[in-house]
């Protein structure tokens, strides 16, 4: 595999972490015009899918809850909810 085209499979990887659906529908589109390959196009959604849910999840874990202690009042949330 040429360099140029690990680093299409690479780009592709890292936008479905951002934003999958809107990328997976324009893949769609060149890989049915014969720009992509089917099997590298979809291992690089899959580790982009995966490592942008394992990322937003641990960002969820570290940041959510003390963001939530701390600005809560403006939601609604108590100390007492959280309990």
């Amino acid at each position: 595999m040429a360099l140029s085209t690990l680093l299409i499979y690479l780009s592709l990887a890292v936008g479905a972490a951002l934003e999958g659906p809107v990328l997976m529908v324009s893949s769609g589109l060149l890989l049915r015009l014969g720009f992509l390959s089917l099997v590298p196009l979809v291992v690089a959604f899959v580790i982009g899918d995966l490592l942008g849910d394992v990322a937003w999840y641990l960002i969820g874990c570290w940041v959510a809850k003390p963001f939530l202690h701390r600005f809560g009042w403006w939601f609604g949330l108590t100390n007492a909810r959280f309990e």
